[in-house]
């Protein structure tokens, strides 16, 4: 299926990433500007001449903002829609749609009003925040090589490119490209025999999104060389978080060589919540998945769920603190379906296992994020249904390249292998380059 479309995609990709005009670099966002004295003098202004008119606009604002402190964003959108639409440039309100946009995740509307009031004002603050948006959500292009698996024994490796755009007046989309090459010294293949596996495959994952009044809406559609895929994606930002919610059918399944040359993929349901208060963040996970192989569907079934905890520690007032996390991570497959194989005896087409996993350790980040910075991560892992446990260590590093091209290499070893029914020891590694524009 990705015969046909894998060559003129990599040449466009490769063009875009070599020959893309910058624009904007990626850079983390402040909270929204205060309403402060100075652009509450600003604001709300008008030309009608009725004072009562006048006065109407000035409380609708301040109700605005009213609920928008209480985090009620529908009536806080409710009250500058009403002003708005008789009044399309009233700075007040503007500034306070705003800040509603930001809040719940509508950073392409956000920038919008943002520019419109640096317009009618010239307020350099205005300004600032909409480019502020920009650069936080730019687009771009990337090339990123990896590595996966326990060495020798059961090992991935490939290449991706991705393109990534994010405009202010449309949806936005990425696609990534992606050409993946296995080996395994010992591995089951389809027909039940034993023996060493080298293959490869290549998958297109094209992804598009965008952020409604409701809530980010993502639809997916991922090809590989003999499947077809798609799903679907929601997630509401809440005042203490955000609930999200996916749906995935013949999502490609390739944590090892054997699922990669068999074509596993997998059809899945997840539920999630993030919890964010003061030091703390609470993050859960629960879903229920089908895996088929070659074509044949319904080969095994699991239910699956997560909790991670982090309190973040040292000072208060430091952009990058101390972590400690803790991380619980449970698999457990029931309908496992067995053929039989050379001589008679059973397998199963698809390696599975069960696993409960704990990890406990610590984490942090050194240098400017918009510049130079790394993150290190270490602790101890345990999976108590496969009686494995171990060291894990994880960085992450990113240098920029001139004023628009980043640079960045990711790490991974842990004793205990969190994927397929490897016991051996995991690591991965990747580096990519990435250019904004």
């Amino acid at each position: 299926m990705l015969r046909f479309v894998v060559s003129p995609l990599v040449a466009l990709l490769a063009a875009t990433l070599l020959a893309t005009p910058a624009r904007a670099q990626s850079q983390h966002l402040d909270a929204p500007p205060p309403i402060t004295a100075t652009n509450s003098a600003q604001a709300p202004q008008t030309s009608d001449a009725d004072p009562q008119a006048r006065l109407d606009i000035r409380q609708g604002v301040v109700r605005a903002r009213a609920f928008l402190g209480l985090h009620d964003y529908r009536n806080a959108r409710a009250e500058v829609a009403i002003i708005l639409a008789s009044h399309p440039d009233e700075v007040g309100a503007l500034r306070t749609r705003a800040s509603i946009e930001e809040a719940t995740g509508r950073w392409r509307q956000a920038a919008v009003d943002w520019a419109r009031v640096a317009t009618l004002t010239a307020d350099p603050a205005a300004a600032a925040r909409r480019d502020a948006l920009v650069r936080a959500h730019p687009s771009y292009a990337g090339l990123t090589g990896f590595f996966e698996g326990s060495s020798g024994a059961d090992e991935m490796s490939g290449v991706r490119l991705t393109f990534a755009r994010r405009p202010l007046d449309a949806p936005e989309w990425t696609a990534a490209l992606e050409h993946r090459s296995a080996h395994a010294d010992q591995a089951t293949r389809l027909d039940g025999s034993i023996g060493p596996i080298e293959t490869s495959r290549r998958k297109l994952d094209v992804e598009v999104a965008d952020t409604l009044v409701a809530g980010r809406v993502g639809l997916r559609l991922v090809a590989t060389d003999d499947t077809l895929g798609a799903g679907a994606s929601f997630r509401r930002l809440r005042p203490w978080g955000f609930v999200e919610a996916s749906a995935m059918y013949h999502d490609p399944y390739w944590p090892y060589a054997a699922a990669l040359a068999s074509d596993a993929t997998s059809d899945h349901v997840d539920f999630g919540a993030d919890v964010t208060r003061g030091r703390w963040s609470v993050r859960g996970r629960i879903g229920v998945a089908t895996y088929a192989v070659d074509g044949e569907d319904d080969v095994a079934r699991s239910t699956r769920g997560a909790l991670a905890m982090e309190y973040a520690f040292g000072d208060r007032t430091a952009p990058a603190p101390w972590r400690l996390t803790l991380a619980l991570d449970r698999e457990a497959f029931f309908a496992v379906k067995r053929r039989p194989g050379p001589g008679g005896a059973p397998f199963a087409p698809i390696d599975v296992a069960d696993r409960f996993i704990l990890s406990a350790g610590t984490a942090k980040t050194f240098g400017d994020p918009d510049r130079r910075h790394s993150t290190i991560a270490f602790g101890y892992r345990r999976d108590t249904e496969n009686d494995t446990q171990g060291p894990y260590g994880f960085i992450l590093t990113e240098t920029p390249i001139g004023s628009n091209v980043r640079l960045g290499l990711r790490a991974e070893y842990s004793d205990v292998a969190t994927r397929g029914v490897s016991t051996q020891p995991y690591g991965f590694a990747e580096i990519y380059l990435r250019r904004t524009f």
